[in-house]
């Protein structure tokens, strides 16, 4: 969520330039491409973030969170994921240069269904 909320946090200035500050010269096809496909790889980037953090929310509510009780943590998981994913492009409402856009909440939506089928999945398996 940290690392959520301080790409967040960067100013529009700040963020197209990011991938060539931390490639720098070294690697110019590379800073080339990503360059060029900026804003792919930070819409896949938003699936990716959101699935990481769907998977870690499934992780705590099944282990160590009261909800366990309620016998769902996958469904707790993937509520908290996309209404953190809304409280996201709400918080991009207040930084200077950015703006909330519901298209990001869908593609942040995408990357919390894709966590829930393969744990879906993977618990099927187990269970067999």
């Amino acid at each position: 969520m940290v690392v959520i909320f301080t790409g967040s946090s960067q100013t529009q200035l700040d963020s197209p330039g990011l991938f060539q500050r931390l490639l720098g010269d070294e690697l110019p096809q590379i800073t080339d491409f990503l360059a060029q496909n900026d804003f792919w790889i930070r819409k896949v980037g938003h699936g990716f973030v959101y699935f990481i953090l769907t998977l870690l929310a499934y992780w705590a509510f099944s282990k160590y969170s009261p909800y366990y009780v309620s016998g769902r943590p996958l469904l707790w998981a993937v509520a908290f994921s996309v209404i953190y994913a809304i409280s996201d492009e709400y918080h991009q409402t207040l930084v200077p240069g950015r703006h909330g856009v519901y298209t990001d909440v869908i593609i942040d939506s995408i990357g919390v269904a894709m966590a829930a089928l393969l744990i879906y999945w993977f618990r099927r398996r187990v269970s067999e």
